[in-house]
Formats: structure tokens, sequence, C-alpha cells
């Protein structure tokens, strides 16, 4: 079976599996049918604590954040995103967190998989994934 490219799929479909993180990095098509271009994307964020906002704890931190966005109707999309952070605290103890989180889902948005790992200095401490059929 030869896949028909499509630059748009049904935004109820990305709702329906809690996808709406991805609703920044999406561009909204006026069609009257409330239909979605989905465009590649990648976007780096630097992490800086407020001074203003010190916890009774936490005294600062430093990170970055990379959010990336891709895919096709024939293969799916996918979405990755990497969360690193070194965090101080009044103690003087600094850890470093480190978030990893990627999913791909079809065209269709009736199959859909994740994957999270969770590092705290540099030992895992969580590992999820899971698998979703609709339909």
């Amino acid at each position: 079976m030869m896949c028909e490219p499509q630059r748009t799929t049904n935004l109820r479909a990305w709702m329906r599996v809690g996808l709406l993180a991805l609703l920044p990095v999406v561009g909204v098509v006026d069609t009257g049918a409330a239909q979605v271009v989905l465009v590649p994307h990648r976007a780096v964020y630097d992490l800086v604590l407020d001074p203003q906002s010190q916890g009774k704890s936490v005294t600062g931190v430093r990170g970055r954040v990379v959010q990336e966005f891709s895919g096709n109707p024939c293969d799916g999309y996918s979405n990755s995103m990497r969360w690193v952070a070194r965090m101080s605290d009044r103690s003087g103890e600094v850890n470093v967190d480190d978030v990893r989180f990627t999913s791909w889902e079809d065209e269709k948005g009736e199959n859909f998989q994740y994957r999270s790992k969770r590092f705290r200095n540099e030992e895992m401490i969580e590992d999820v994934s899971a698998k979703a059929t609709i339909g």
C-alpha cells in the first residue's frame, strides 16, 4: 500500500491521546474544519531561577529544555523533550536532574507510545514507557 502524504490531521485525534503539550508547535489553518498543519519544530530554552523566586530550600537553578517535534503522515509524528537542571539548596547540596521524554503517534491518532526517563546526578531513578491503541 502506497502512503499518500497529507499535510493536515484532525485536532480531535491529538486531543484524545492527551498531547496538548504540542499545541505551541503547530500552526492552525483556518479551513473551517479545525485542521492543524504539523510543522517540524525545535526549541531551546535556558532556565535560570529568578533571585526573587528563591524558596526556603532551593537557592539556585540553571538548566536547559530542548523540545523537538517532527514527522509526516507516512511515518507518524514524534515529540522529544529533554530537561536538564542543576539545582542548589541552602545547605550547599547540588543535584542535577535530567528528564528525557519521547513519544510517537501515527497520523490517524490511533496508535501512541511514549518513554520517560528521569535521572538524578546521572543515576536513573525512573523509567516509564507505555503503548496505547484507540479503536
